[in-house]
């Protein structure tokens, strides 16, 4: 009998002792999960990235603080999120002038992601956080040739998986 009373106990121990994990763990480390999904998570809004992410299309993107020549970011704008190509790199100096973007005085030419017309008469030299983005579709995009250029830390990430 008194085997049993052990027995009983330590079952209720282990069981107490589980359920008390649970709600522990459930209450620290599942909403902050959620959040990483949630804040890794968007619809697009708009066609300035068209034909690569289209109104609609829900993309995946991850934080990272390594950034390179065409990567699609994420990031904050004012108080708006934007989605857009990156061009210009930390103290690179870009120039936008006949429908051609220069970066340091060399031309652009393998520049597959644009859409219509390149307009805008830009030269701008950036500083040691700042890049130069442009949308996709260059023809109703509002980008760094309207805004100017975007700070590092307003980054979000960038995108891994669209549509």
């Amino acid at each position: 009998m008194k085997e049993k009373t052990k027995s009983n106990k330590f079952i209720f121990l282990y069981i107490f002792l589980v359920l008390f994990i649970l709600l522990v763990a459930s209450r620290f480390f599942v909403p902050k999960i959620i959040e990483l999904i949630d804040n890794r998570f968007i619809i697009v809004n708009g066609n300035s990235m068209a034909p690569t992410l289209n109104d609609g299309d829900k993309i995946l993107y991850k934080k990272t603080d390594s950034f390179k020549r065409f990567d699609i970011i994420v990031f904050k704008n004012d108080s708006n999120t934007l989605i857009k190509r990156i061009y210009g790199l930390p103290g690179e100096t870009i120039i936008i002038n006949n429908g051609k973007i220069y970066i340091n005085s060399t031309e652009l030419i393998d520049d597959n992601y644009a859409y219509n017309y390149t307009d805008g008469d830009n030269n701008i030299t950036l500083g040691d956080n700042q890049y130069f983005v442009l949308g996709d579709n260059r023809e109703i995009s509002l980008d760094s040739r309207h805004f100017g250029p975007i700070e590092k830390n307003s980054i979000k990430g960038i995108v891994i998986l669209d549509k």
